[in-house]
């Protein structure tokens, strides 16, 4: 993922969702599905948005460490 992709995904999870579907869930299913090793380093750890909501502004934080990475 370059800053670009990341703007991309930032623009595209932002937008409409399915109904039923918590805005972390979908962001995160939405990461998984583009970038499945990015997804990976994420699950489970604090940045995790998928059971939590909260933690969106830290998982778009950390995809924004891992675009640096590469």
């Amino acid at each position: 993922m370059n800053n670009e992709e990341y703007l991309d995904f930032i623009n595209g999870f932002s937008g409409i969702r399915p109904e039923g579907i918590r805005l972390g869930q979908y962001a995160y299913n939405l990461l998984f599905e583009g970038y499945p090793e990015i997804a990976n380093k994420i699950t489970g750890t604090e940045c995790d948005p998928f059971y939590n909501d909260k933690m969106l502004q830290k998982f778009l934080s950390k995809i924004l460490e891992c675009v640096k990475e590469y």
